[in-house]
């Protein structure tokens, strides 16, 4: 058996229980969407992990445009308009690429359909591949299956290995192709298009110390809103919070989230977010999202560019069961 493959078992087929806490909160979220950490109108970029430390990203990722992660990226699915990019050291589920797919060295992954071409690293590990052109195996690269390609360079000590055990297939209601795409992005344009703030709200809000949550009113409607550096914003209960444009996190800024609270987020601008950073919850953005060293906790479903350090960690999503202890604002 495939022991790069084995050890891409082990890390992600607990996948159930991660896409759960990716999605935690989240209110009254589309079930379909929520299987996705994010979903871009534009590019995503995972940043590279230090090592292999657990899921560093917890649903699927998908993007009209490419999406590329950084070194030793745990991640479910993948699907891109354009060009796949995994990392050394990554390890992902399924890819569907429209244009080239490209799997780093001591990289796993298990089946890669790609329109164009397939580079498979030194020592990468892949079931199945389908090239719309070449595919190149670098040296000690291992695959199962090769069912369509133009030419076939095997680099030294490459060689196809017989996987006996089943391993998970592609989810049924997943992003395979620019039809299923389309159809997750009218999901997020129907979102957005709620988008609106009333004519008496507080134009520019800093939500820095607050406490939302303590009453009855579960909508919020804001303009721009910010959280300042090192700053904590507390939410107790279910609350949705819509802004007509930008949302920005100092460095170092989080948000806490208690007593199972969930909080969705329709933005009418860019969600940018400070270094250090933590952010919750279910996040529509009619826009970019500039988190690329940020933690998320929850999804982000945008019209432009996404870009994470992580997004669903277990290690990183903690609850909190209790609320604060000290004077309420």
């Amino acid at each position: 058996m495939n022991n790069k493959l084995s050890k891409l078992r082990t890390a992600v087929l607990a996948s159930s229980a991660v896409v759960a806490l990716s999605a935690a909160g989240s209110v009254n979220a589309e079930t379909d969407l929520l299987n996705y950490s994010i979903i871009s109108g534009g590019e995503v970029n995972v940043a590279a992990q230090p090592e292999i430390s657990g899921k560093n990203v917890g649903g699927d990722l998908a993007a009209q445009a490419a999406v590329i992660i950084g070194a030793n990226t745990t991640a479910n699915n993948i699907y891109a308009g354009a060009a796949v990019t995994t990392g050394d050291g990554s390890q992902v589920k399924h890819i569907h690429a429209g244009a080239a797919a490209g799997v780093g060295a001591n990289a796993v992954a298990y089946d890669v359909t790609a329109d164009a071409a397939v580079v498979v690293g030194a020592n990468g590990a892949v079931r199945d591949i389908s090239a719309g052109a070449a595919i190149t195996l670098g040296a000690g690269a291992t695959y199962r299956n090769i069912t369509k390609s133009t030419a076939i360079t095997f680099g030294a000590g490459s060689a196809g290995e017989t996987e006996s055990a089943k391993v998970e297939e592609f989810r049924v209601g997943g992003v395979a192709n620019t039809a299923d795409m389309t159809t997750k992005m009218n999901k997020i344009k129907d979102e957005l298009g709620t988008e609106h703030v009333l004519a008496n709200v507080d134009p520019n809000k800093d939500l820095s110390g607050l406490i939302l949550g303590q009453n009855s009113t579960s909508t919020l409607y804001f303009s721009a809103v910010n959280i300042t550096a090192d700053a904590t914003l507390h939410i107790l209960s279910d609350v949705t919070i819509i802004t007509s444009e930008a949302v920005t996190l100092g460095a170092g800024a989080s948000i806490n989230m208690y007593n199972g609270s969930k909080v969705k987020w329709i933005l009418g601008g860019a969600l940018n977010l400070g270094a250090g950073t933590n952010w919750q919850g279910e996040t529509y953005v009619k826009g970019a999202v500039n988190a690329s060293t940020s933690d998320v906790c929850g999804n982000i479903f945008a019209t432009g560019p996404v870009s994470v350090r992580s997004i669903g960690d277990e290690s990183k999503c903690v609850a909190r069961e209790k609320q604060p202890t000290y004077d309420q604002q």
